[in-house]
């Protein structure tokens, strides 16, 4: 059997580095998807879909703007990355879980709030050429405090408002999709409710034809006041809540919210907070318990939020009223930028390193034939 002998010093330094490269590049960029989507959850693949509502929850993906970004090739370069990781993973997750809906909680674009109007429409036709679906998937878009102002010192305006209903959708309605109601009420809960909000509350609670109602809030609501909550819930009697905005996965739980109105005006409300971050299968709810209620806070999906731990969020709701929840956790976007830089560093230090060893050992050679 022949004896393969490696020669290091008649290696081509250029095959090496240019090999490194491109499996590095492989790596980070392909493979890790992949590996990283082997973890996620087992969908349950039903035979009727007809009897089931699949959603897809994108979190506060706040596309990057250009005015909190570095300038020149430093900033285009970290939009360009952040868009490029938005779009596969949002790829990569309606293939896996095939969505009736898509949900988007808020804080579309990082720059909204403040950017002119041509820049807000720049963000736009990013936003909707990143997260891109197929025509027969509905999707629901509702406004985060970034998207048009409300935190802080960031005011919400009119001119505001209807710039974001021209480039996506009215801010409060109803969208059914099969026998469920995904009901937007964008509720600030900044000193209790105003009469529009009863109003429109009301009205929409005639517009709402399905068997299951989820009310969805860019805020959290069921840790709010309840004398600020509980007439809302009253009216539009959801069976389930979908929020994002903190950027972490929590489920809110309230088991019997519903059966006291008597408490109406007490401040607080036995609501339970579980931080479901390191769980990586799906959860149960029971949409039938007429006196409970359950909120889901949705991670965010970028890795320029400063969290670890990001995703999209998942709901499948059974015409049974059955409904589970889970979070497609996705790879961490800083850690394959830092083994960028340290391959580079690496190939960069290795010749000198080489030659400075290589010198040594002849040194040491002709000492010891001395």
């Amino acid at each position: 059997m022949p004896v393969i002998v490696l020669n290091w010093r008649r290696l081509n330094w250029r095959v090496i580095s240019i090999s490194a490269l491109v499996l590095t590049v492989f790596f980070n960029e392909y493979l890790v998807y992949s590996i990283q989507s082997w973890q996620w959850f087992t969908f349950p693949v039903s035979q009727d879909r007809e009897h089931e509502v699949v959603a897809l929850l994108v979190g506060d993906p706040q596309l990057q703007g250009y005015r909190d970004e570095p300038p020149f090739l430093i900033g285009t370069f970290s939009r360009w990355d952040a868009d490029r990781y938005l779009r596969n993973n949002f790829l990569l997750a309606c293939g896996y879980i095939k969505p009736d809906v898509v949900v988007f909680l808020g804080d579309l674009l990082d720059e909204g709030s403040v950017a002119t109007d041509e820049e807000f429409e720049d963000y736009t036709r990013r936003f909707q050429s990143i997260f891109s679906t197929r025509a027969n998937v509905q999707r629901v878009h509702i406004p985060g405090d970034n998207d048009i102002g409300g935190e802080g010192g960031d005011f919400r305006t009119k001119a505001k408002i209807q710039r974001y209903v021209r480039h996506f959708e009215q801010l409060t309605g109803v969208t059914s999709v099969k026998f469920v109601d995904f009901i937007k009420m964008d509720v600030e809960f900044r000193g209790g409710l105003t009469t529009e909000k009863w109003k429109t509350a009301e009205s929409l609670s005639s517009e709402m034809k399905g068997k299951y109602r989820v009310l969805l809030n860019h805020g959290s609501v069921l840790p709010k006041l309840k004398s600020h909550v509980y007439p809302l819930l009253t009216r539009l009697r959801p069976q389930l809540l979908l929020s994002a905005h903190w950027h972490r996965s929590n489920h809110y739980v309230c088991s019997d919210c519903m059966s006291h109105k008597s408490d109406v005006d007490k401040e607080y409300w036995p609501v339970h907070r579980r931080d479901i971050t390191d769980t990586h299968q799906l959860i149960e709810i029971d949409l039938t318990d007429k006196e409970a209620l359950n909120e889901l806070m949705i991670p965010s999906c970028s890795y320029r939020m400063g969290e670890v731990n990001i995703g999209y969020g998942v709901v499948i709701i059974k015409d049974s009223g059955v409904a589970y929840h889970g979070v497609l956790w996705l790879p961490q976007r800083y850690i394959l930028l830092y083994v960028y830089v340290a391959v580079c560093l690496a190939l960069a230090l290795f010749p000198v390193l080489s030659k400075y060893a290589q010198k040594h050992i002849i040194t040491l050679q002709k000492y010891r034939y001395r």
